[in-house]
């Protein structure tokens, strides 16, 4: 039963129009309040583990990238079998596959995603392997490190993601990093 459900969710995520906008990006997720931290800021800054946010830990700890000094991003632009992997061997082993897409609409009443130059970034960047060397909490396959704050230059786009609608997932693109409070305002009400 339990890998039927996972089958059903990853069918729903490989066809959902965000995670097909997504597909080839480096992005990193927030919330509303961290979102306004990083434009007044002016760079994502990593998590020492202080600022936990709306986001609940899957377990006690250190998430992964708090360990390494790095900002969290997720990776799409791997072979669909790794950010899918549905062999049966690998979910039995690996039961917390279930429902990772949940992170790209995980804060009401809006999730921020910021697009990031893989270019502009690549230096600093902490792969999959490296990652997979630490333990702490950390999704498998899609996510990966930022060594230290990332610019907001390197910024590509800033989506807007509904987190209330379970079936729609509402999402706004823009083609810039700052998004004022009128325009959030505006997607909040289009959304409710």
């Amino acid at each position: 039963m339990m890998e039927i459900r996972n089958q059903d969710y990853y069918d729903f995520l490989r066809t959902h129009p965000l995670f097909l906008h997504l597909r080839s990006a480096l992005f990193h997720v927030t919330s509303l309040p961290n979102y306004r931290a990083i434009r007044r800021d002016g760079v994502i800054k990593p998590n020492d583990g202080t600022s936990i946010g709306v986001y609940a830990r899957i377990a006690p700890g250190l998430t992964v990238c708090e360990k390494l000094g790095a900002v969290s991003l997720f990776d799409f632009d791997q072979p669909h079998e790794r950010i899918f992997p549905l062999s049966t061997g690998e979910l039995a082993i690996n039961g917390y596959f279930l429902e990772w897409g949940k992170f790209l609409w995980w804060y009401q009443p809006v999730t921020v995603i910021l697009t990031i130059d893989r270019h502009a970034v690549r230096h600093y960047l902490i792969g999959f392997a490296e990652c997979a060397k630490i333990s702490g909490q950390w999704i498998y396959n899609v996510e990966i490190g930022h060594k230290g704050p990332i610019p907001c230059s390197a910024i590509l786009e800033t989506i807007l993601v509904s987190g209330t609608d379970e079936s729609r997932k509402l999402f706004e693109v823009f083609h810039r990093f700052s998004v004022d409070d009128s325009q959030i305002a505006r997607f909040e009400r289009h959304c409710a």
